[in-house]
Parts: structure tokens; sequence; C-alpha cells
């Protein structure tokens, strides 16, 4: 689902300002090259073929130097006051900027984060959430590190994670704390209490098997349900 379908935008109003955004920083090749947006594909959102997710809008909101809330409104207007540690929603648009954590979730080999700071708010439509029956408040997005998760979850990906929720359902894509660090698997529950971790990467990777007192060490950090699309 693109961000012009989630918020109800005009496609082409938020090309306009795409447009307008690229060109005040130096054109679209210079902005190609920060965002890491292929140049034909960053043509095609200031042409309004096609219309950015949230995380490609963000990526180009950093690369023009433009409040990313200023590619939805009519007139800008500033945020209200953003608590550190929550979400925060802007009403009018209905979009919810959930906190970007400087966390990554292992797609292969578990990471062991020093913290988990917040170090950037991620638009994304609240509406979107409420349909899930998701509390935005409990949303937050960690970035995937490895390709065992592939195609599903590609390396370097934002993930959203929705912490409330603490059971394992089977075939889920969960962000997990193990004992060497936070992994991104899905579960498999066994009759005998060990639990399965499972790679969408099959070909590369093998499915691992924790013993059950080795699955009563690992504590779950959230289910993943978005990465650009929902899971």
């Amino acid at each position: 689902m693109d961000l012009a379908t989630a918020l109800g935008l005009d496609e082409e109003r938020l090309a306009e300002k795409i447009k307008a955004a690229v060109k005040a920083a130096g054109g679209a090749s210079v902005v190609a090259d920060r965002s890491g947006i292929p140049l034909s594909t960053l043509n095609k959102y200031v042409r309004g073929a096609i219309s950015p997710a949230a995380v490609v809008l963000e990526r180009i909101a950093d690369a023009t130097a433009s409040p990313i809330s200023s590619f939805f409104e009519t007139k800008s207007a500033a945020l209200g006051h953003q608590s550190p540690n929550t979400a925060t929603i802007e009403a009018r648009l209905e979009v919810v900027h959930i906190p970007i954590l400087d966390v990554s979730a292992g797609a292969g080999p578990a990471i062991d984060n020093d913290g988990a700071e917040i170090v950037a708010h991620l638009p994304f439509p609240i509406g979107f959430l409420r349909k899930l029956h998701i509390k935005p408040e409990r949303v937050r997005a960690v970035r995937a590190h490895g390709d065992s998760m592939e195609p599903t979850v590609p390396d370097g990906m934002l993930v959203l994670i929705n912490t409330a929720v603490s059971d394992l359902q089977d075939g889920r894509i969960y962000a997990i704390r193990a004992p060497d660090g936070l992994r991104l698997k899905r579960i498999q529950r066994q009759i005998d209490g060990s639990v399965m971790l499972i790679s969408d990467n099959r070909d590369k990777y093998l499915p691992e098997t924790l013993s059950r007192d080795d699955a009563a060490m690992i504590e779950v950090a959230g289910r993943a349900f978005w990465t650009e699309r929902l899971l």
C-alpha cells in the first residue's frame, strides 16, 4: 500500500510537492544520490506515475531537508509536542509519527543492541493501524539486518513492531530477545515445548530449534506486521 492511497491523498498534489522539494534541493540526480533511491524511480515519484511508501517519502524528506508534514499539508504547520517515548498523532491529517529506534533486528545472527534511542519518526496512516486493531502508542520501528527473512523483509528495511503482542502465534514474524541479542524470525511451536525459528530465505537458512528450556529464555519484543507492505 503506498502512502497516498493509505492517506486518501491526491496523488497529483503529492507529486507536485515532491517535485518542488526535489527542485529546491538541487534536482533529481542530487536527491537520488542523497537518498539512495534510483534516479528512474525518483523521477516516477516526481511525475506522479507512482506514489512512494511512507519509508521512501521519509528518505525524500531527509534528502531534500523538507519537513515530512510539508508533503501532506496545504499550508505547513508545525507538529505539536512529541513525547520522546511514544508515537504522536497529528489529528487533522490522521497521521501517527512512529518512533524509529536505533535498533537492528537480526534477520540471521542475533544483534546485541546497546540501548534503544529514538533517532527519527516515521509518518504512518493511523487508519491503517485502526483496521488492524493496533494501538499507535505501542508501535516501534526497527531496522532488519541480514538476508534470512528475504524476500519478505529485505536487508536494511524498516520493520514495524507491535510491542503490545507477547503471545506467540505459529507462522507469524516476531522480534524476539534471545540471550545473544535481538532476532527477527517466524515462530513455530512444537508439541514438546520447543520452538522452531524459521527463516523465509529457506534456500540459504535452515530452521533452528530451541529446546524447551532455551525457548523459555527468549522474550517477545513484539510481532512484526509491516515493512512497506502488510506482513
